[in-house]
């Protein structure tokens, strides 16, 4: 197609057969480039590689880019820079997927392959200031492969003196040529330490040095080489692994294939190495097929006509703009079956059966994208084709190697495959218009297999149909030491036992009576809180709400389980169950590799469990033996130690009951209950001054209904229903445990068509189910209201909100946890105002979550409190 834009003529190649004519006949007068506005500063004069105009010069500096840069010797050479930095990649993902929270994978590829030719170029990545040096190389790209007037009609150049566009491309290029020169000066400087490997400012250097070249070699040239070798690279690469992770999450099937694959092929291995990458050969017709349908730079670089020329008997005049449309080209029906399809199939031709053997070997088409074949050239053709394929290929495969086999990847929950939206952003190299977020799951923990559940339609297939096969738990390794051979409540194995000793903790523990046996204990506690903080709020000075409500919750659980506080050794008791929790929530190596438990002996970790036991053990004992002590006066009620030996006693018990079935269940109450009261406390404040008017609305439902009390009593909650919305509506977006304790199946089962096998570790997403737009309107919204019209109750007969857990598993304690944290609030809120602290706005507050079994706030929720006044 022949047009006129402006006054330069442009031609756009969309055909095969003329690409071929063009290419194979015409090549040197289609190798020109043109003289585009910006390029011509920030490319310095063009000369670089990319834009340089065809001659001696050009093929001089392209002969130096392909042997001293791009040279597979020199890819080679940075092959322990790529492995470290995907290692590096694959952490983080790892750390990301505990959460069960989407990845912004376009953001993560770019971060890496930004990060590899930092690394590559210079030496070294940039830490904090990377997000800089992006920023001004995202406006050169941006600046080079837009158009401007200029560029349409050359004799306007004038123009860009008055609007703006001479002093955007001045200032970048000050910027862009500023970090080159510190750059350049930190290799030249005398006392530089050794580096590792030479990187390409080494490499050009010397070059610079070399008297033999053939060409003037200046600062300038090395600064145009280092612009392409950057640009190119990370715009090609990025967007080439966001197009191909699109195009998996949307075919399933290639998908499982891919990771068939490769997790066949490396077996047990940490990471994929690139020694690995060449038995890949399916991993290889995935990337050639997204190439197909997503070339990089769908119209590649802008060429121009050295001279005149006849092309399919059309004159083709010089200086002519030329275009070659890849992705026109890659999809054409007269040579693709099906071409807008993602078919990495297409590219083997043959299966031939070896009958020696029954193995069959695939014959790949002979489409290897390196500007021979016309029907698909991604990375250019002929004399101007792209150098550093290469390079680009094996981050790729590299990259998307270790994706497809250390994780398994979903959409995030609500939206279906057929709806991810493919829009493209203009530009030289065109990525995904909006990002790719998807969630991540380990594949497999270490030699464990493991399975998350983030539906609801699989929960409910779950817990409905095989809810005694999911059952069982994981021994882990420091639950095993810690909770006394799992003989407590929450990880003893699915059995008699568990049935027995869970039936008896919640008929003699945690029954509607023993809990309201307890009710003076609870408002005690709270007027003691309510005084602290009235006395806090004279001053107007923020107080750790966060600190506030593990305390509170910590003194009641202290005096229903073990019949006191412990006042100022209760600071001590606190670190010794924190670093309980700890332990037992954090993933050791024989958690997820069993049979390399014995590495514990030597990486601290026995002696951490070993310190925590005995300090555990020894507070226990001192509470029980306070308990059997003759000359012990009466007490007020019975707590939890006394109803557990009474039992001990009982000679009709069915079970053997020890004092390590007490100790086990002690930590678990103290535990369980004040990790998730005080979380939800903490949450619910929080979301609270982040949502004022939810706040108005809960305080004025309590003073109308109350009137002027001096505390909220346990008889007042029941009136307050929107409270009670309130809790609800925090427990729906910040579930305590998001992905409750991890499950184990007890036997093999089918679900959902897929064969889960026995010892399968279980997590299931309460946080993902209770956040799916498929159930919730504007579920990342905190809303009350919508319980008012949704009667969805979390004692887990309603799939779609399960923060106590599901099921026979599901957490014995709802009633107990429930009454505290509603007369915590309820005080809280009914006698003071609260603000967030001098110069702090709402929408700052910082809503990171920490990590483990239980999600507390990352950073403590200070607040001011204020008496309310009439």
């Amino acid at each position: 197609m022949f047009i006129q834009l402006g006054s330069v003529p442009d031609l756009v190649i969309s055909s095969t057969d003329v690409a071929k004519e063009v290419f194979k006949s015409h090549d040197i007068v289609f190798s020109g480039r043109p003289a585009l506005y910006a390029a011509k500063k920030i490319n310095y004069g063009c000369t670089d590689m990319t834009f340089s105009p065809y001659g001696e010069y050009w093929r001089e500096i392209r002969k130096i880019s392909i042997l001293e840069l791009s040279s597979p010797k020199r890819v080679a050479s940075f092959r322990s820079v790529r492995e470290e930095e995907v290692s590096i990649f694959i952490d983080l993902i790892r750390k990301s997927s505990a959460s069960m929270v989407p990845i912004n994978l376009t953001e993560m590829s770019f971060s890496i392959i930004n990060d590899v030719i930092c690394r590559t170029a210079f030496g070294k990545k940039f830490g904090q200031g990377g997000g800089k040096l992006r920023r001004i190389l995202q406006v050169t790209q941006d600046l080079v492969a837009g158009a401007v007037t200029a560029d349409i009609f050359p004799w306007m150049g004038w123009i860009h003196k008055f609007d703006g566009v001479d002093a955007k491309i001045e200032d970048n290029f000050q910027q862009l040529d500023s970090f080159y020169e510190s750059i350049i000066d930190e290799h030249l400087e005398p006392q530089r330490p050794i580096p590792e490997f030479e990187d390409f400012v080494d490499v050009l250097l010397q070059l610079q040095k070399d008297p033999n070249q053939s060409i003037s070699f200046g600062r300038d040239q090395i600064k145009g080489l280092l612009t392409d070798m950057f640009i190119a690279g990370t715009d090609t690469s990025s967007a080439t692994l966001v197009w191909t992770m699109a195009e998996l999450v949307r075919n399933p099937s290639v998908m499982e294939r891919v990771q068939e694959e490769v997790r066949r092929i490396l077996g047990k291995k940490e990471f994929v190495e690139e020694s690995d990458l060449p038995k890949l050969n399916y991993l290889k017709l995935v990337v050639k097929e997204t190439l197909r349908l997503h070339p990089p730079a769908p119209l590649l670089v802008p060429r121009e006509t050295t001279d005149d020329c006849i092309i399919n008997g059309y004159d083709i005049p010089a200086k002519t703009r030329v275009f070659y449309n890849a992705k026109a080209i890659a999809t054409d029906p007269k040579f693709w079956e099906d071409p807008e399809d993602f078919r990495p199939e297409r590219f083997i031709t043959k299966n031939i059966d070896f009958t020696e053997n029954g193995s069959f070997v695939q014959i790949f088409l002979n489409h290897d994208f390196k500007g021979q074949d016309f029907e698909m050239v991604p990375f250019g053709i002929g004399r101007r084709g792209c150098p550093g394929i290469n390079s680009a290929l094996v981050i790729i495969e590299l990259v998307l190697a270790n994706l497809v086999y250390c994780f398994e990847w979903e959409l995030a929950v609500g939206v279906k495959k057929e709806e991810m939206d493919m829009q493209e952003t203009p530009g030289i190299v065109v990525h995904k218009k909006f990002p790719l977020l998807l969630v991540a799951a380990a594949a497999t923990i270490g030699s464990v297999p493991a399975l998350v559940i983030s539906s609801t339609d699989v929960a409910k297939e779950v817990f409905k149909n095989h809810d005694i096969v999911f059952s069982g738990r994981p021994a882990l390794y420091a639950a095993h030491k810690l909770l006394y051979g799992c003989t407590d409540i929450t990880f003893s194995p699915y059995g008699e036992y568990w049935r027995t000793i869970r039936k008896l903790s919640i008929s003699e523990l945690l029954s509607p009576k023993r809990v309201a046996s307890f009710r003076d204990v609870r408002e005690e506690e709270v007027s003691i809180v309510m005084d602290f903080v009235r006395k806090a709020s004279a001053s107007m000075a923020p107080i750790n709400v966060t600190e506030m409500s593990c305390s509170i919750i910590n003194d009641v659980i202290c005096r229903t389980a073990f019949g006191r506080k412990f006042g100022q050794g209760g600071g001590k008791l606190r670190r010794i169950l924190q670093v309980t929790q700890e332990m037992v929530g954090g993933a050791r190596t024989a958690d997820i590799f069993p049979w390399m438990s014995w590495i514990h002996r030597f990486d601290g970790v026995d002696t951490q469990l070993k310190d925590s036991i005995e300090e555990l053990d020894n507070f226990y004992e001192s509470i029980i033996g306070e308990h059997l002590e003759p000359q012990r006066p009466n007490p007020e009620y019975e707590d939890f130690v006394d109803v557990l030996l009474r039992l001990q006693k009982d000679p009709d018990q069915s079970i053997s009951f020890s004092r390590y079935q007490i100790k086990g269940i002690l930590t678990d109450m103290f535990i369980a209950g004040t990790d998730t009261s005080s979380a939800t406390i903490a949450w619910t404040m929080t979301e609270l001054v982040r949502n004022p008017a939810v706040m108005k609305r809960i305080q004025e439902e309590m003073r109308k209904i109350l009137g002027n009390k001096a505390l909220v009593e346990e008889t007042d909650l029941t009136k307050l229903n929107y409270l009670k919305l309130v809790v609800k509506e925090t427990l729906r977006l910040h579930p305590p445990a998001p992905l409750l304790v991890p499950r184990e199946t007890t036997d093999s089962c089918i679900i959902n068509g897929y064969y889960i096998p026995a010892k399968t570790r279980v997590f299931f997403n309460a946080k993902a189910i209770a956040t799916d737009p498929k159930f919730w309107d504007d579920p990342e919204e905190f809303r009350p209201e919508r319980f008012i019209t949704k009667n969805i109750e979390f004692k887990g007969q309603d799939f779609e909100m399960v923060p106590f857990g599901i099921g026979r598993r599901s957490f014995p304690a709802i009633n107990s946890a429930l009454v505290i944290i509603e007369l915590v609030l309820a005080n809280l809120l009914y006698g003071l105002e609260w603000e967030l602290p001098l110069g702090l706005k709402k929408e700052e507050i910082n809503m990171q979550e920490a990590p483990g079994i239980t999600v507390h706030k990352k950073f403590p929720l200070f607040l001011v409190a204020a008496t309310a006044t009439a």
